[in-house]
């Protein structure tokens, strides 16, 4: 009897952590938006974009890519060990150009603080590129 509660008690307890993980993967995701969609209500917020890359700027490392859709344009940092890991998995987004076409993740973020002005962190998500 004893035993038969324990299994029972284990079953209940590993279907309300199978829930609970959905719920929480679901909170995480990022969000596929247009550029001209995202605003400073959408600080914090896991994102996917699209776009074209308009002009990059490296220092220590560090990319940045000002990404465009033709709703708007923002601006994408990868921070130089992101970047590193990128380039030994195949993308190199040190050598990114202008007119290159591009998708990836990150989360949006106000830099400076206060200032109104957003950009993209990339948090190691997908980046990928397109024709």
């Amino acid at each position: 009897m004893e035993e038969k509660v324990i299994r029972n008690i284990a079953l209940l307890c590993s279907v309300v952590g199978l829930v609970l993980l959905y719920f929480a993967s679901s909170m995480i995701g990022s969000t596929h938006m247009r550029i001209g969609e995202i605003s400073i209500d959408s600080v914090g917020m896991g994102v996917k974009i699209c776009g074209i890359v308009e002009n990059k700027k490296v220092s220590n490392n560090n990319v940045f890519l000002m990404v465009g859709d033709g709703s708007g344009s923002i601006k994408l940092v990868i921070f130089g060990k992101s970047a590193l890991k990128l380039n030994e998995s195949s993308i190199d987004v040190h050598g990114l150009c202008s007119e290159d076409e591009i998708c990836s993740t990150g989360v949006v973020d106000e830099y400076p603080r206060g200032s109104g002005e957003l950009e993209i962190k990339y948090t190691g998500g997908n980046i990928s590129l397109y024709d």
